[in-house]
């Protein structure tokens, strides 16, 4: 059963040159990240809702760290089976 007043933990990031680590204090929480892309002009696009239903909209697991570029969006969320989603991260990449 669902704990409904527990909450993931919210997602922290690094960034070591182009590749963003994610983590989450949560022990067995998966983590789940979606990344903006760029429009014809150049400029950095919000993503979409980062969550395990939103695979077709490019929502992804989390494994490992990822390349990111200087200004690219990350919006990250934490997911556990007995809490309730962490709160939704947007990082601006370095």
């Amino acid at each position: 059963k669902r704990l409904q007043t527990s909450r993931c933990a919210v997602i922290a990031s690094s960034q070591t040159g182009a590749d963003l680590t994610l983590t989450c204090d949560t022990t067995d929480a998966q983590i789940y990240y979606t990344v903006g892309a760029q429009d014809l002009a150049g400029n950095w696009l919000e993503p979409g809702t980062p969550a395990p239903s939103n695979t077709a909209g490019g929502a992804q697991l989390y494994a490992a760290a990822f390349a990111v570029a200087t200004g690219q969006i990350v919006r990250a969320a934490a997911f556990h089976v007995n809490y309730n989603q962490s709160p939704v991260r947007r990082i601006i990449a370095a």
